[in-house]
């Protein structure tokens, strides 16, 4: 019962660190793509990297039907 417990908060550990580098990396890459195009851009958890426009902040993946 102790050996399962254990393995189960070490498999929460590892998911939650993943969780947070998948996060930052995600968060980098966002911050790059505002660097190279020179627009305003925040990286809001769940939803990804949000460029803005001048409808308002608009999903990096959704920019080619605001264009």
């Amino acid at each position: 019962m102790k050996a399962s417990r254990a393995a189960l908060i070490v498999s929460v550990g590892v998911l939650a660190l993943f969780m947070t580098a998948m996060s930052l990396v995600n968060w980098t890459g966002c911050a790059w793509y505002g660097y190279q195009t020179d627009r305003t851009t925040r990286y809001a958890f769940g939803v990804g990297c949000m460029v803005k426009m001048p409808t308002g902040w608009t999903p990096r993946h959704e920019m080619r039907t605001e264009q």
